[in-house]
Parts: structure tokens; C-alpha cells; sequence
């Protein structure tokens, strides 16, 4: 491979993307699960003769921006309505100029400023007239760069990765945005700015990735549920079993009081 003519590397979900500037497309890795898609977009493309110039992966699919404008997702019937419209209608009269997925959703962003995000129920963000530039995205979400510089975010942000620093929503801050996993940071000029974004992890997190306090959080409520039920049910007895011998007495209360031994 001749690295000038290099256009675009893509790493998805078990899925790599090599992407030419002759718009040559390579794509290899776990198609029959991590891009279950990808032979159908392989044929569009080949069929119409359509110059890829953009790719992005979810999970499980991929995505591709053609020079004409041309959103190609092939067989995904996952991503044929936004919020209720065909995006085939939707994309009729708009050519898609930027695209960025998450796990399991796409944003694009056509020729008038508008953008839409596919496989969400949630709102984009307003850019109040500014002409968006670029768009990128984490795991979970997603983030524009305005003409003017501005930053905003979008998605799920419960580990802050959609919590953008006030400074970085003035004009002019920044000129580059790029997001990954639960972070994102910020560059003007070539010089990093800041960053925002996932912190760290309290009890740090396992040879897997895995948050530790949040697993230790829930494997504790579930062993608090059972000791709880284990001594209610236990107390239940022992009161039966009290109330009986203490009625009947005599040999009975011998014999509960023995077999009641035994279980302690």
C-alpha cells in the first residue's frame, strides 16, 4: 500500500477499513458478524459505480459516504426510518457531506447544515446557523465543530463525554475535534487544548476493561437481596417452629428442638 494515496483508516468492531484516494475500498475482519452488511454495500457500489469517499462502522454494519453525496447502507433494515421517515426520502434532495457512528447509531450531515442521527429517538444539537464542518464520534457519542469553532456533543453522556468545557463553545477555540471510546479532545492550531470526557475509574477496571467498583456495586446488591431473603425466610420458620413447641410441648418440642439442632 502506498501511504500518499491513503485516504481514510478506519479500526470497527472486529473490522478494519483501508479507504484510497482512487476510492479503492478494502474492508476485512469479522464481516459475518461485525459487518453483517458489508456484502450488500460491496454491490451497490459495484453496480452504480459509486466512488466512496467517507466510511464508518457500528457494532455491526458499515456506512459509506460516495463522491456524489450518496449515503450507501446497503441490506440494514435497522437504519431505513428516522423517526418515523424513510431516509430514503429524507436524503432525496440533500447530498450527505459527513457521517460518524457510535455503537449502534449513525450521524450525518448534509449539504444544508441539517443532522441526523440514525437508529436514535434523541435530539442533534442546534448549531444556531453555524455551518458544521466536521463530525466525530465515541462510543456512545458523538461531537461537531462548527465554522466558527465552537464545540458541542450529543448522546449518551453519562460518563461526561458530552459535558463540553464553556471555553470550548467560544468562537474560535477550536479548529480539530476528535472523539473515541468515552473521551474526546480538543486541538487549535495544532496544540492540544483540552479534553473532556471519562475521568478514570475509582477501583480501576480488570484485564478485560470491565469498571471494577461498578461491578462490585452491583454483585453487592444482588448478595445483599439474597441475605436478606435468606433471613426473613429463616426467621419465618424459626418463629412457626418456636410457636409450635413452645404449644405442644413435650415430645414435640423435644423433637423440633433437636431437628432444629441438626440445621444449626
Amino acid at each position: 500500500v502506498n501511504v500518499d494515496n491513503v485516504q481514510q483508516l478506519l479500526c470497527g468492531n472486529q473490522m478494519t477499513a483501508l479507504l484510497m484516494k482512487d476510492g479503492t475500498l478494502h474492508v476485512w475482519g469479522n464481516t459475518n458478524a461485525s459487518c453483517m452488511n458489508w456484502d450488500s454495500v460491496r454491490k451497490q457500489l459495484k453496480k452504480e459505480e459509486l466512488k466512496p469517499v467517507k466510511v464508518a462502522f457500528t457494532s455491526i454494519a458499515i456506512f459509506v459516504i460516495t463522491e456524489d453525496g450518496q449515503l450507501v447502507v446497503g441490506n440494514n433494515k435497522q437504519y431505513e426510518f428516522y423517526k418515523g421517515q424513510p431516509v430514503v426520502e429524507l436524503l432525496a434532495n440533500r447530498k450527505v457531506v459527513d457521517i460518524a457512528a457510535t455503537g449502534n447509531e449513525v450521524a450525518i450531515l448534509t449539504d444544508d447544515n441539517q443532522i441526523y442521527t440514525l437508529g436514535a429517538e434523541g435530539a442533534e444539537p442546534n448549531a444556531e446557523g453555524e455551518k458544521v464542518v466536521s463530525l466525530s464520534s465515541g462510543s456512545r457519542h458523538f461531537s461537531l465543530l462548527t465554522e466558527s469553532g465552537k464545540v458541542m456533543a450529543w448522546g449518551n453522556g453519562k460518563l461526561g463525554q458530552t459535558e463540553v468545557p464553556a471555553k470550548l463553545q467560544e468562537a474560535g477555540a477550536v479548529d480539530l475535534v476528535f472523539s473515541t471510546g468515552f473521551q474526546n479532545y480538543a486541538f487549535k492550531d495544532g496544540k492540544f487544548v483540552d479534553s473532556w470526557g471519562l475521568k478514570g475509574y475509582v477501583f480501576g477496571t480488570d484485564d478485560l476493561g470491565r469498571d471494577v467498583f461498578n461491578r462490585v456495586m452491583n454483585g453487592g446488591k444482588l448478595t445483599m437481596t439474597i441475605g436478606a431473603v435468606a433471613v426473613i425466610v429463616s426467621t419465618i420458620i424459626g418463629v412457626i417452629i418456636g410457636c409450635l413447641s413452645g404449644y405442644f410441648g413435650g415430645a414435640v418440642d423435644m423433637l423440633l428442638m433437636r431437628v432444629t439442632e441438626i440445621f444449626s
